[in-house]
């Protein structure tokens, strides 16, 4: 199966009051960029970044890594145009199906990332469960695509659930998806990893 993987990274950070939460930092490296390592890790996808106009330091974080990005010209409309958007890319390269990812989730394990496409050879959609919670990232086959392009506003790919039929999950624990909002998400994500390195 031919898969695109697309980190979202067209968000407006409007909650995060220190500057742009993607590009802080997180032992050494930035939100975004962990998020990228993890990403680039499944060699064997096609990578795409979404960004929103002018979001040039996000770009060029992408660029560095050596992927190419996508814009999502109205993100400022919510999470639901960066999901289409990454729809219309996997579209426009005829690929059989897509893998989503927030940018500003660094904790996703590649494993988890694999586990998704493993599972999307038997479900039009599979999504990471925790504790019985559907969550981000979640894997898309090609049929599905149309849905995603007319997202819109913050609706995520959970509102498609009711028209997709059987779907698929993979178990997640809670501890990967811890996501970054806040100065303080940021803080608790930072111990985490500290907590790591000492063990």
């Amino acid at each position: 199966m031919n898969i695109g993987l697309a980190v979202l990274a067209a968000g407006q950070s409007a909650r995060f009051k220190h500057g742009d939460k993607l590009l802080a930092d997180l032992g050494g490296q930035t939100v975004l960029g962990r998020t990228i390592r993890t990403a680039a890790a499944a060699r064997t996808f096609h990578h795409i970044g979404i960004v929103a106009p002018g979001q040039v330091a996000r770009r060029d974080a992408f660029k560095d890594a050596g992927w190419r990005t996508a814009e999502a010209p109205d993100a400022a409309r919510g999470q639901g145009r960066s999901i289409a958007a990454a729809a219309r890319w996997a579209l426009e390269h005829r690929l059989d199906g897509l893998i989503l990812m927030l940018g500003d989730m660094p904790l996703v394990p590649v494993s988890h990332i694999l586990n998704l496409a493993e599972k999307l050879s038997n479900y039009q959609a599979v999504f990471s469960s925790v504790n019985g919670v559907l969550l981000p990232p979640s894997a898309f086959r090609q049929p599905v695509f149309s849905n995603l392009i007319h997202l819109s506003g913050d609706v995520g790919a959970k509102a498609l659930i009711g028209n997709l039929g059987e779907i698929g999950t993979s178990d997640l624990d809670a501890e990967f998806t811890q996501d970054v909002d806040t100065i303080s998400d940021l803080q608790a994500i930072r111990g985490k990893l500290e907590r790591q390195t000492l063990d």
